[in-house]
């Protein structure tokens, strides 16, 4: 049976309000958030630290790990100019150590916090000396390898990305943990471990926001009343 006059109007302006309701868009989550997650060297904004600073985002060792001065200790450490990132290069104190540090391994670690998003992705640089291994959350997610004089593998940049959503905490703290061997029993110039130092550069998290289950509900409730009110226009046209 057709729709006739009046109860045709009312349809109309039930369905335009829906319209409206689409239009504007169903309440979406605005509050996805990362925090936390900063490059090795750098201040709340991003910009460098002076040498000798203290890194308020990062951990050696479970302690305060200190910025290093520029030119310390020696190449092949990527330096400072302007084209290496705002990120600087830290370790126990502002010269990297010393020559007769012994042979051990130095755990930094950095914290940082998802919340709303899906599809999360990991990505950026980082450089160690020596050799060092990545993880995010105790997921290993790269590797430096050892290198020797002349042909370093260490102390430049290796790129780094992960996708793999089971190695997030996507609604919590993360840990991001760079696994550093001052040295090695194996490397073949038989020095004690000597100077080391990480530098993490441009490290970012990317993904989707996802509304939150009360969004959903809201929006729910939103529609509602349309469509309780068309229902109600049919049932009187279907009696008229």
């Amino acid at each position: 049976m057709a729709v006739k006059g009046k109860h045709m109007k009312n349809v109309k302006i039930a369905i335009a309000g829906l319209a409206i309701v689409v239009a504007i868009g169903l309440p979406t989550r605005s509050s996805a958030t990362v925090v936390g997650l900063y490059d090795t060297g750098v201040d709340g904004s991003g910009n460098s630290l002076a040498g000798g600073s203290t890194d308020a985002h990062w951990l050696l060792n479970g302690a305060a790990a200190i910025t290093v001065n520029p030119g310390f200790p020696i190449p092949p450490w990527v330096d400072y100019s302007s084209g290496n990132g705002n990120s600087r290069w830290i370790s126990v104190d502002s010269s990297g150590g010393n020559a007769s540090l012994p042979i051990t391994t130095q755990t930094f670690t950095t914290t940082f916090t998802l919340s709303g998003l899906a599809n999360v992705s990991l990505s950026g640089e980082w450089a160690s000396d020596n050799a060092s291994k990545l993880y995010l959350n105790g997921n290993l997610i790269g590797t430096i390898p050892f290198g020797v004089s002349p042909n370093y593998s260490f102390g430049l940049y290796t790129g780094f990305s992960t996708s793999i959503q089971s190695y997030f905490n996507l609604y919590g703290v993360n840990t991001l943990t760079i696994v550093d061997s001052n040295g090695d029993i194996t490397q073949q110039d038989g020095n004690p471990g000597g100077w080391f130092g990480v530098r993490a550069n441009d490290l970012r998290i990317s993904g989707t926001p996802v509304p939150e289950p009360t969004t959903l509900i809201a929006g729910a409730l939103m529609l509602l009343p349309f469509g309780a009110s068309t229902l109600r226009i049919l049932r009187r046209n279907r009696a008229a």
